[in-house]
């Protein structure tokens, strides 16, 4: 089972616990990680040892996951407002959140270098001897280390804050006093409404508004494991009154 949150006292619930890495090694092409007392440790997935020092020597450590960022908003609100002008109406919402971490586990989903597909951002951005500050490691057939999969890394740990347009409504009311009263029409309003039309966010995801997708998701927010997004949605309406 993935673990990649951890409840402990003195902190909020839920804080992101991760393996400690340090990008990619640009002589070499290997993920950094960073061992139990601190030293630089290289993933390379063909060799016997695999973990390696810098100097090549097998590394004799143990890797340890450390707490790598809240994941609960420390500021959150919204705005709303209605205005009018004439017979037309318009009502907007906004919503925004910040000061909490998300884990892009999706990242790892799709840069894991086993059977499936990897993105498109694995291949535009993976090491090679001539693009050595890459994002990926040099890519070996089978690693599912150095990028996530096997063990979540605090790589893919990102800044949440975001500002969403969750809600718009455009509507028109019309004069119903000539035409429509004779049927017993009192009132007669069309509107189009737009839910969640766009998001600000630095946030490389589909949407930081993220729900966990694990069982417990009171005590593992914060993680973005092929969480799907929250969807954009296009209603047209008409309001009578009789």
């Amino acid at each position: 089972m993935e673990i990649t949150n951890i409840t402990v006292p003195g902190k909020s619930i839920g804080q992101l616990y991760l393996t400690p890495t340090g990008g990619v090694d640009p002589e070499t092409g290997f993920r950094v990680f960073y061992g139990e007392n601190g030293e630089r440790v290289l993933y390379n997935h063909a060799s016997e040892a695999k973990w390696i020092l810098e100097d090549g020597t097998p590394y004799e450590g143990s890797l340890k996951p450390v707490i790598c960022g809240n994941t609960l908003p420390t500021w959150y609100g919204g705005w709303s407002n209605n205005f009018s002008y004439k017979n037309f109406d318009l009502s907007l919402f906004f919503q925004f959140s910040g000061g909490n971490y998300i884990y892009n586990g999706t990242k790892a989903t799709v840069s894991d270098m086993r059977y499936w597909n990897n993105s498109k951002e694995v291949l535009q951005n993976y090491w090679t001897p001539e693009r050595k500050n890459a994002m990926f490691p040099k890519p070996v057939y089978g690693d599912n280390y150095s990028n996530g999969s096997a063990m979540p890394i605090s790589e893919w740990v990102e800044k949440g804050d975001y500002l969403r347009l969750k809600n718009i409504s455009l509507g028109y009311t019309f004069n119903t006093k000539n035409w429509a009263s004779a049927i017993g029409i009192s009132k007669l309003r069309v509107y189009a409404q737009v839910q969640n039309l766009f998001v600000i966010t630095g946030y490389s995801g589909m949407d930081p508004e993220v729900m966990s997708n694990t069982t417990n998701a009171t005590l593992a927010p914060g993680t973005d494991k092929n969480t799907l997004p929250q969807a954009r949605t296009y209603t047209f309406g008409v309001n009578l009154a009789f």
